[in-house]
This record gives structure tokens, C-alpha cells and sequence, in this order.
């Protein structure tokens, strides 16, 4: 419990002793470090996942990528060698250069990473997404009876945002597989339309939790009353100061990234707009060639201008670039914001003078390695042997390519060995015609017919 006393003076809470308790179910040591080390192999992934998406030269619909790789590819161009090559250089090549030993490249290497992580990837989403909902539904549930603290639903609103952060970083490369999977539906094969369902079901629900979460940190009072349960800034809410700031800052946040995230994959919705679009352009098109023609009106050009500020603002809130970039930073924030936050409920645990107000210390127990705290991560283990078997599957279908090629090579062979045993039996065999000897007369021989 978070509170030691249900009946709480919320005037004098944020000074007195005796309302704040550890409570290692939320912000326990155990709790931590796994949903940080989950985030943290989330980010590997992505990385890798972006390196490969770099190097292959993947193509992107979304302009701003679409030029962010193409400069990309135009560094990575080697340079052309200006050293003049001698003649006498050009006939001991073969004999002063070492042997070149085919290797892989950085993009094969990669390539082979990214096929193994997919699976990872995808359980890594889904873990991501069922610990945030669940650590911010257990704040959400217990603000109400006076059994959970400022200090305490801070933490797990930290949890929540780094679990929603990596959750959309994610998102980005599994959303790829889902409309391969939605295209395959359009042609009537099965496809796991089910969990795609459930999946964005649950993230409506982390957009909505984390508007909700925004919205209750938005009291002014918030950073004073760390000390206090979170019910006494609800009996009488008071928006204003840094926390509103903080909380229009969420709120544009979550409009941005879970609506792009998300509205792609809904068939219906994203095929209307994509005819708007189509309509838009042919009206302009034709509106330009009615202005090419002497017609010139001003509301032609403008619609035009209108047209390219709405495709260069959807290209920069859809791009996957801005987005990792832009979760990167908010991952970054909410980590520092986590660390502070236990940072300062060790010195009140401890009985800090600057922020215990003098109250005596208390035995923490979020430190303490219980169940609560060995189960979180015992899941980490779940998720390195997800990796394991995406190896070994990886590895299989690799050796069964390996011996498909060999056997197709085993066959060709014997295939040529074949027609060179029937190229040796043909030249034995005399397949020229043989000259027919006449039957002898009888006449000739003495005898007569009967």
C-alpha cells in the first residue's frame, strides 16, 4: 500500500509523516529493471530493423524517408579511386594480392539479424503493450481509495510511457507484416485477423489510458504533493503551472503517434481518404490545365499551395524517421523522469532532510526481491528463448535451403552424367541403313514350282 491511513488530512499531507509507504508492486526494484531491459532489447531490435531497412535500400511510400534513404544510399556510393593503376601493378595482381575469400556483407549480416528478431520484435510489442496497460490500470484503480500516492502513480506513469514509447517503435516494422497479412486477407487466404483485432483493440485502450493519465497530472500541485494520495488533488483539481504544460505536451503526443500508428491499418477509413486524395489531385489537375489554357484563377493556385501544405504535413507526421527520432527522445525523458522520481523516494525512505520534511526513516521494501519483483523478470527469460527458437527456426529453414540446392546440384550432375553414358552408347551403335540382299531365284538355283 502506497497510503498508511484511509482517512488522510490532504492539507497538511504534502508536510506530515505517516501517508506515504513503499509499495514494491509498483515501484519495485524488480518492476523496474524489467520493463527498462524489455525496453532497452526493444530498441536493439528496432535498430536492427533500421539498419536493414538502410542498407537494403527498402522502398518507403512517405516522402521524407523515401529522401533520407536515398541520401543515405548517395553516402554509402564508394568513392571512385583516382590513383593511376601502373602496368607492371596490373600484371603482378594476380601474383601480389592475397586471395579473396567470398565473405558476407554488413547487409547480409543484417539481413540475417532481422529475420531472426521479427518474432522477437513482435512478442516484444505485445509484452510491451500488456505491461503498460497493466501497471497503469493497477495506478487507475487504486487513485480512488486513497491507496496510492502522487510518488507512486508518477512511477507508474513513467512505466506506462516508456512501455507506450517502445510499444510504437515496435509497431512501426510489425505494422509492415499486418498490412502483408491484410493483403492476403483481400484474397481470401487465412490470416491471424483475430489477434490483429485484439492487438489494436488494446492500443485504443493505452491511447485512451495515457490521455487519462495525462489529464490527472495536470494539477499544479502535482510535483509538490509527492507525499499524498493522488485522491486528495482529484477532490479538488487545479490545471495550471508546469504540470498543464507537461500535459498538452502528452496530449499532442498521443493525437500524433497512436492515430498515424493505428489508421492505416483500418481498410475502410484509410481507402477513403486515399480516393479524397485521388479526387483532389485530378480536380487540381484539371484545374491547372483550365489555367494553362488563359483560365488562370487565384483559388486554383491556392487550392494547389492548400494541397502541398497537407501532403508535406501528413509526410512529416507519418514518417517513420521523425518517429523514431522523436521516441527516442521521449524514451530518453521518461527514463531520466523514472530515475528521479526512485531517486526521490530512496531519500524519503531514508528520511532525507531536504525531502522527508523530517519524518523518520522508513524500511524499504521496494529494494526487497519478492515475488512480485522475480516474476517480472522471469518473463525477460520468456523472451530470450522467443529469440532462441527464431534462431533455430531461421537456422533450420537456411539448412533445408542449403540442401535443397546441393540435391538440385546432385541431380544436375547425374542428369549430365546420364547423357554422356547415352552419347558413349550411341556412338557403339551403327544406326546406318543396311543394304537388302535379294532372295535367290529359284530358277536360277535348278528349282522348279510344282
Amino acid at each position: 500500500m502506497s497510503s498508511t491511513n484511509s482517512n488522510v488530512d490532504c492539507a497538511s499531507c504534502s508536510d506530515a509523516c505517516g501517508y506515504l509507504a513503499p509499495d514494491p508492486d509498483v515501484a519495485g526494484l524488480g518492476v523496474i529493471i524489467a520493463f527498462l531491459t524489455t525496453s532497452a532489447l526493444t530498441w536493439v531490435c528496432a535498430v536492427i530493423r533500421i539498419l536493414h531497412w538502410f542498407l537494403n535500400h527498402t522502398s518507403s511510400p512517405n516522402k521524407v524517408d523515401e529522401l533520407i534513404q536515398q541520401y543515405h544510399a548517395r553516402q554509402a556510393l564508394p568513392a571512385p579511386s583516382t590513383k593511376p593503376v601502373s602496368p607492371i601493378s596490373l600484371a603482378l595482381y594476380p601474383l601480389s594480392q592475397p586471395i579473396a575469400r567470398p565473405r558476407k556483407t554488413l547487409s547480409a549480416h543484417v539481413a540475417r539479424l532481422a529475420n531472426v528478431i521479427s518474432p522477437l520484435l513482435l512478442a516484444l510489442h505485445d509484452t510491451q503493450l500488456a505491461s503498460g496497460l497493466a501497471i497503469s490500470a493497477t495506478a487507475l484503480i487504486r487513485r480512488r481509495h486513497a491507496a496510492i500516492s502522487v510518488y507512486h502513480f508518477s512511477v507508474a506513469a513513467d512505466l506506462t510511457w516508456i512501455a507506450s514509447g517502445t510499444q510504437i517503435v515496435s509497431f512501426i516494422f510489425v505494422r509492415s507484416d499486418i498490412k502483408v497479412d491484410q493483403i492476403r486477407l483481400a484474397h481470401g487466404a487465412s490470416t491471424h485477423r483475430i489477434v490483429q483485432l485484439l492487438r489494436a483493440t488494446c492500443m485504443v485502450i493505452q491511447m485512451i489510458v495515457l490521455l487519462w493519465l495525462s489529464c490527472i497530472q495536470g494539477d499544479q500541485r502535482w510535483s509538490n504533493s509527492y507525499a499524498c494520495p493522488v485522491s486528495c488533488l482529484e477532490n479538488q483539481r487545479k490545471l495550471g503551472g508546469t504540470p498543464l504544460n507537461w500535459m498538452i505536451t502528452n496530449f499532442v503526443l498521443v493525437f500524433w503517434t497512436y492515430p498515424v500508428a493505428l489508421l492505416p491499418l483500418c481498410r475502410p477509413i484509410w481507402s477513403r481518404w486515399k480516393d479524397f486524395k485521388v479526387k483532389m489531385d485530378m480536380t487540381i489537375n484539371l484545374l491547372s490545365s483550365q489555367a494553362a489554357g488563359g483560365n488562370t484563377s487565384n483559388p486554383t493556385k491556392r487550392l494547389a499551395k492548400m494541397r502541398g501544405i497537407v501532403i508535406m504535413v501528413w509526410a512529416l507526421l507519418g514518417s517513420m524517421s521523425l518517429e523514431i527520432i522523436v521516441q527516442l527522445g521521449w524514451f530518453s525523458y521518461g527514463v531520466w523522469s523514472l530515475v528521479a522520481d526512485r531517486n526521490w523516494g530512496d531519500a524519503y525512505f531514508r528520511g532525507d532532510s531536504q525531502v522527508a520534511n523530517g519524518c523518520d526513516p522508513v524500511r524499504n521494501t521496494e529494494n526487497d526481491w519478492g515475488f512480485g519483483q522475480i516474476f517480472p523478470v522471469m518473463i525477460l527469460i520468456v523472451l530470450l528463448m522467443t529469440f532462441f527458437q527464431a534462431h533455430g527456426d531461421v537456422r533450420a529453414n537456411e539448412i533445408a535451403e542449403e540442401e535443397g540446392h546441393a540435391l538440385r546440384g546432385e541431380q544436375r550432375l547425374d542428369i549430365i552424367f546420364l547423357l554422356l553414358e547415352a552419347g558413349a552408347w550411341t556412338s557403339t551403335v551403327n544406326f546406318r541403313p543396311q543394304a537388302q540382299i535379294a532372295a535367290p531365284s529359284p530358277a536360277r538355283h535348278g528349282l522348279r514350282n510344282r
